[in-house]
């Protein structure tokens, strides 16, 4: 058996990029994410939990991110990270705010420019999944800068400088497809009346919320099922429209839930609206406007700031305390105990914020929680499947409890386990697509990246291909000083331009079609000849 060279933080590999067409003769590149070494006495400024996954900025301007979301990490590679791991952004790009969404996550920079990375999913593109594993910018029309950028399901929301709204989604036609071998993400702006102006937007399973700087809000689309897309064709999908409220109130912050949502007002109560699965909210008033419950703070406090999340979310007082409503499956609400079947009737719970700790922030995932004090140290509570809170033990956490950084790399030259692999001890030995060794493998001396040019590759496992695509596997056989190591496989999705692409079972296909007929004439043959034994006059 052959010697792996010891590391606690070995190579990880990212196959970038990992989707393209099956024609032979596209350059990939296999590079390296960034160690997960964070700088001793880091503090965090702002943070976001996903599905399954965590974000936070650091004071260093970098971003970190941990848990597990396929590639939506954006760390550079489709793992599952225990603990807080830097970003691979662009040289010199530093996120203000990240939003987790589903399938994709969206950041902002100091500067108003707006980067997207995941799986990004699209009907109107030659194939299903747009696949980034690390931050790629996506310009808004006539160099518009953006103030907040939100991720949904499938889809994200921008907010314009200027209060004009802009989407990305699967069926508006806002992902538009530049050539065979790249994609660029495209933003359509959403309609709305002349002279509206929105503030705050927020978004979940297939429907939308703008909060205009009148203080009241808009909403547009219709909440689906995690499992099903549920678009359709409505006409009226992107045109928000007023959720009127008796009496009148002035919101000031708002939040989409799954199933719900939610809105501060500016008399300091938490207003939340049930909402049915598939309901339109746009095209007509929304038969929500009728349905709304209202939540106070405790005795002398207002709630002052609010986060969603998927069943759940997290309401702050001006007393100091934390506050929670919805399902506690998990412990996700933070209150030192898990509810389950709770949908919705655990009522307004405070979370058990830890003697000492006052938090300036907090986020709502899927099923997990976040907070950040004023000295920048992260909590978080709820489920932990995906080692979303960062503690490395995927178990469930019922209470805020705060999430260890990984050790730094420190500044010892002396190879051990707390430091990464030399990536000039690598070679790569190999790269196969589907069992097809790719060509031209080598060393691109500027860059210390690997290319290798995809072979021609066939299609699925059976005669006919899947006509939306699919997926591939690629082994990537390589050693680290001198020593063989265990085979990496990464997944390579594949997209169908023209049937001819895949022609590699074009002679089997013709074989069984002449065969077919062949069987067919001797069967015509046999029937004629049986019939003209049977109309022959006997002697």
């Amino acid at each position: 058996m052959p010697a792996h060279a010891a590391a606690k933080q070995p190579i990880i590999f990212c196959l970038s990029p990992n989707n393209g067409s099956l024609h032979a003769g596209q350059e990939i590149a296999l590079t390296q994410p960034l160690p997960e070494t964070m700088p001793e006495g880091l503090a965090f400024t702002a943070l976001s939990a996903g599905y399954r996954s965590s974000f936070a900025t650091a004071s260093n301007g970098q971003t970190y991110a941990w848990g597990y979301d396929g590639i939506d990490l954006g760390v550079g590679t489709a793992v599952e990270y225990p603990g807080p791991s830097r970003l691979a952004t662009p040289q010199g790009v530093h996120f203000l705010s990240v939003s987790a969404g589903f399938t994709q996550t969206v950041a902002l920079t100091a500067e108003g420019a707006v980067y997207m990375w995941g799986h990004i999913y699209s009907h109107s593109g030659p194939r299903s999944w747009l696949a980034e594993s690390r931050p790629q910018k996506v310009d808004l029309p006539a160099g518009e800068p953006a103030s907040k950028v939100v991720s949904g399901l499938n889809h994200a929301l921008v907010l314009a400088a200027d209060g004009s709204v802009y989407v990305w989604d699967s069926t508006t036609g806002a992902v538009a497809w530049e050539g065979a071998a790249r994609e660029k993400i495209h933003l359509v702006r959403v309609k709305t009346p002349d002279g509206l102006r929105f503030v705050d937007i927020s978004t979940r399973d297939g429907y939308s919320l703008a909060l205009s700087a009148e203080g009241s809000i808009y909403l547009w689309g219709a909440p689906v099922e995690s499992d099903e897309y549920g678009y359709g064709s409505h006409p009226h999908r992107n045109t928000p429209v007023e959720l009127k409220v008796t009496p009148q109130v002035r919101f000031v912050s708002i939040g989409a839930g799954s199933g719900f949502l939610a809105a501060l007002g500016e008399d300091g109560g938490l207003y939340i609206w049930k909402i049915g699965k598939g309901q339109w909210l746009s095209g007509s008033s929304p038969s929500v406007e009728t349905g709304y419950t209202r939540l106070e703070a405790p005795a002398g406090a207002r709630f002052t700031a609010l986060s969603v999340g998927d069943d759940h979310l997290l309401a702050m007082a001006s007393d100091g305390g934390l506050y929670g409503w919805g399902d506690n499956p998990d412990g996700r609400l933070g209150t030192g105990k898990a509810d389950s079947d709770s949908k919705w009737k655990t009522g307004l719970q405070a979370v058990a914020v830890p003697a000492g700790a006052r938090f300036t922030s907090v986020s709502a995932g899927e099923n997990h929680s976040l907070a950040l004090t004023a000295e920048g140290k992260l909590y978080g509570w709820g489920s932990n499947d995906g080692h979303q809170l960062g503690d490395g033990s995927g178990d469930n956490v019922l209470v805020p409890t705060p999430i260890p950084l990984p050790p730094s790399g420190g500044d010892s030259e002396d190879e051990d386990e707390s430091r990464p692999m030399d990536a000039a001890s690598v070679k790569i030995t190999s790269v196969r697509f589907d069992g097809r060794l790719g060509t031209d493998l080598h060393l691109d001396q500027d860059s210390g990246v690997w290319l290798v040019t995809t072979p021609k590759m066939r299609a699925g496992s059976s005669l006919m291909p899947d006509p939306e695509g699919g997926a591939l596997p690629v082994d990537v056989d390589w050693e680290y000083k001198g020593q063989p190591q265990k085979t990496k496989r990464f997944t390579f999705s594949y997209h169908i331009e023209d049937p001819s692409e895949n022609n590699d079972f074009a002679p089997l296909l013709f074989l069984a079609v002449a065969l077919t007929v062949g069987l067919l004439l001797l069967l015509l043959k046999a029937i004629r000849w049986c019939r003209s034994r049977i109309s022959r006059p006997q002697p």
